[in-house]
């Protein structure tokens, strides 16, 4: 079982379509995050960046790798402290990747609206549908 985080975009107050319709409309656009480490953005750090376009993350990973390449090479050390050094920034990324997506959403408008704990993300989605509208 795994946590989720379900993200909602903001209801439009000056709607005129009836409340179930902008309630379905709403809940078909609702954004599951998993809580906890991100393997893919381990794995795949500048790929998972931009596939999920996190354009400001991923631009920090391209410089900070730059950065951290030139000094390694000015320095003059062995190959090991550049593995150590890119696993590291990889890890870290694992570990705030789902946080930087959760901080994209908000400053698109999303609400954070609960936290679900189900086997995937479309379950934890199906399940607060059915809570949300009452089938359960």
């Amino acid at each position: 079982m795994r946590f989720y985080t379900l993200h909602v975009p903001a209801i439009e107050t000056g709607s005129v379509l009836p409340d179930k319709d902008r309630l379905h409309r709403q809940m078909a656009a609702v954004v599951p995050i998993k809580d906890g480490f991100c393997w893919p953005a381990f794995f795949f750090s500048l790929f998972w960046t931009l596939w999920h376009r996190l354009w400001l993350v991923a631009l920090g990973l391209v410089a900070a790798t730059l950065v951290i390449s030139v000094l390694i090479f000015q320095i003059g050390t062995n190959e090991v402290v550049a593995i150590v050094v890119s696993c590291s920034i990889a890890l870290m990324l694992g570990f705030m990747g789902n946080d930087f997506r959760r901080s994209k959403l908000e400053k698109q408008g999303f609400i954070q609206r609960g936290h679900v704990i189900d086997r995937t993300a479309e379950a934890a989605v199906r399940q607060y549908l059915e809570v949300r509208m009452g089938n359960k």
